[in-house]
């Protein structure tokens, strides 16, 4: 029996029953990261959380998550795992159980656990480093790197940020970060020739003169999501960078006018980050939640649209 013949079995004699309310798992297809999945479900008492995690042919890894017959799961977990499918390679098929009132389970299934990497601000050729918002993580051999330079033209200050070898880093040490000269540019010292490293998360963005505090960077933000309204939720997560020192919260501009959080919605705050939890989501939480985060500098914003899936 193929890979696809013995999921087909499996689901068709599977017994479903909905009856806990608790028991959410992360519901997405064909994501590049598990991660990524933003979108949960309810399953039934005789279900479990899943994540398949495939390779396609053309390399490419992608999973999938969501409900699967607790049943059919103890069947998966006597054979390899392993199998062709019509769209590539299965390489993993995991489940889990998830509690009362838990975090979905499966957001770590497959090989997925949270990522160590270093994570470092990433853009090229800007002129204010505070406005970078690209997070990328870099090699165990790299760290966080900022560099900054006088345009020939404009005679603007750019910088570039993102990963730099531990190796190049201990160069530009030793050659004192290559400070040459600098000028004021109103909310912080402009450093006309720089190449500076560090080795935290994120902490580039305080490199080459750029202050101490900023207005708050956001390291996380919330996606937009498509659901089937009273069937699917959805959790948005918004996180800043940890030195920001801001205060977060949520707002709403609803799809038929309507403001202020729903009742149902669920926000968990710690320290720098802020999630929203919607399960399930009804039309009439269908619309913009915007994510703010406000420090001593200023106010950030981010926000993400909440859709009713084409009937």
């Amino acid at each position: 029996m193929t890979w696809r013949g013995i999921i087909t079995y499996l689901a068709a004699t599977a017994a479903v029953v909905y009856s806990s309310p608790t028991n959410q798992c992360f519901n997405c297809n064909g994501v590049p990261a598990q991660e990524d999945c933003d979108v949960i479900t309810h399953c039934g008492d005789n279900e479990s959380c899943y994540v398949r995690k495939s390779t396609q042919y053309n390399g490419q890894a992608l999973f999938e998550s969501g409900c699967f017959s607790s049943q059919s799961c103890q069947v998966l977990n006597t054979i390899s795992g392993i199998g062709k499918r019509e769209a590539g390679l299965t390489n993993c098929y995991e489940c889990c159980k998830t509690g009362n009132n838990t975090y979905p389970c499966n957001s770590q299934l497959c090989g997925t656990p949270a990522s160590r990497e270093r994570k470092c601000f990433s853009c090229s050729d800007i002129t204010k480093p505070e406005n970078c918002e690209t997070i990328v993580p870099c090699s165990e051999d790299s760290i966080c790197y900022t560099g900054s330079y006088r345009h020939p033209f404009s005679h603007e200050i750019r910088y570039n940020m993102g990963c730099q070898h531990k190796d190049t880093c201990s160069v530009f040490q030793a050659l004192g970060h290559s400070h040459v000269t600098s000028s004021t540019n109103g909310d912080y010292t402009q450093v006309s020739h720089c190449n500076d490293c560090c080795n935290d998360d994120y902490c580039n963005i305080r490199l080459c003169g750029i202050p101490k505090k900023v207005k708050p960077v956001f390291t996380y933000k919330p996606n937009n999501s498509t659901l089937n309204p009273g069937l699917e939720g959805v959790i948005m997560v918004c996180k800043v960078e940890p030195s920001s020192n801001a205060t977060l919260h949520w707002e709403f501009h609803g799809a038929s006018g309507g403001t202020g959080l729903p009742s149902h919605v669920q926000v968990v705050k710690a320290p720098n980050n802020v999630n929203l939890t919607i399960f399930p989501a009804y039309r009439a939480d269908m619309g913009e939640y915007i994510c703010v985060a406000t420090n001593s500098v200023g106010t950030s914003k981010t926000s993400a649209f909440l859709r009713p899936k084409a009937r």
